[in-house]
């Protein structure tokens, strides 16, 4: 019995833009929370740049989008 390394496989398109959707919208979080912006102005600032994002991503690559 052989141990195989596992291999992973590549990310995939919106794998990569769902994280950076998060990255995004949790740093609109941080500035409201660590700065005098208002949190629900922050937190929908961020919010808005996710839904850009996945909106762009999907202009750019409309075969990766799912159903």
């Amino acid at each position: 019995m052989s141990a195989r390394p596992s291999e992973s496989a590549p990310l995939a398109w919106t794998d990569l833009v769902l994280a950076a959707m998060g990255i995004v919208l949790v740093g609109g979080l941080a500035v409201g929370a660590v700065s005098s912006v208002p949190l629900r102005l922050s937190g929908g600032v961020g919010s808005v740049l996710a839904t850009a994002m996945w909106v762009g991503s999907v202009a750019v690559n409309p075969a990766e989008r799912t159903a």
